[in-house]
């Protein structure tokens, strides 16, 4: 009897560190950036998230340094305004991010990213 606790305690060790290689997602640092909506991605088809690019300028060249990369879950607030700027790039925003530890599925967002407009 004593080995099957030690049995199922090892298996339950393993699997939770499964569960944290795999499904968990860090945000070490504070983000806050400005400029333009592109590459909007709305609605996605197994999660309904939306997922948009952030760069300074329409003229800047677009590259993994100059262009930062944020995702929404379906209920965020802020996925209109993100609509309205990807269509008319007048309308700037500022998006910033907040450090977060959460356990969630591969295809979901962490809910730290907060969108708004720069007037």
């Amino acid at each position: 009897m004593k080995s099957i606790l030690i049995i199922l305690t090892v298996v339950a060790g393993i699997l939770a560190i499964i569960v944290l290689v795999f499904f968990a997602k860090w945000e070490w640092s504070e983000d806050l950036v400005s400029g333009i909506v592109y590459d909007n991605t709305n609605n996605m088809i197994i999660s309904g998230n939306t997922k948009f690019k952030i760069r300074a300028s329409e003229n800047m060249y677009a590259d993994e340094n100059t262009s930062r990369t944020y995702c929404l879950p379906p209920w965020s607030p802020y996925i209109d305004l993100v609509k309205r700027a990807a269509a008319d790039k007048r309308v700037k925003v500022t998006v910033s991010t907040s450090k977060a530890f959460q356990i969630l599925l591969p295809w979901q967002c962490m809910s730290n990213v907060k969108v708004e407009e720069l007037r």
